[in-house]
């Protein structure tokens, strides 16, 4: 009989929190956020380098900070494990991941998007740019590839108001 009223009772309390709303779930509202040079312009490196970077974000806001998602522009970006994703106000979190350069060539400008509770929009930004060069056996970067197969395709005529651009093969301009 008394765990019967033992379960009971529990289940009343139980219930008259839950009817009550208090619970662990808390509204969080929108917060501010610095990061430490958010914009980072990075010496020539060969391709094939990898540099590792590490970014502090601080919560300069009211609120905790909820990261819910991290994203880099590249699949040449591997983000480092250990991210808080909770900062409370006041704190800060360093936000680390490697650049891999073996498939670039030339500039190269890259962005992380931090997605959370962030005044205004949602989207903290971190930004950095670095020329990779090519070993000095490779023969040309892919400007150059682009540059060279676009010629073959096609040249440009001058503009007429008529018919705008002209276009015409590169084998008729030989003949």
């Amino acid at each position: 009989m008394r765990k019967i009223l033992t379960y009971i009772s529990l289940a009343i309390i139980m219930g008259a929190a839950l009817a009550s709303g208090q619970g662990c779930e808390q509204k969080v509202g929108y917060t501010s956020i610095s990061i430490q040079d958010s914009v980072r312009h990075y010496t020539p490196i060969l391709r094939g380098q990898k540099i590792r970077m590490s970014f502090e974000v601080r919560n300069t806001g009211r609120y905790p900070l909820v990261i819910e998602d991290i994203q880099p522009s590249c699949g040449c970006i591997i983000m480092s494990e250990g991210i808080r994703s909770v900062v409370p106000p006041g704190k800060r979190t360093i936000i680390g991941f490697t650049y891999d350069s073996e498939k670039n060539s030339g500039f190269v400008s890259q962005t992380v998007r931090i997605y959370g509770n962030i005044a205004p929009n949602g989207i903290g930004l971190m930004n950095f740019d670095i020329n990779v060069v090519p070993e000095q056996g490779e023969p040309r970067d892919y400007e150059e590839y682009y540059s060279d197969k676009h010629k073959s395709f096609v040249t440009l005529k001058n503009y007429s108001t008529a018919g705008g651009y002209g276009t015409e093969d590169k084998d008729s301009e030989e003949k």
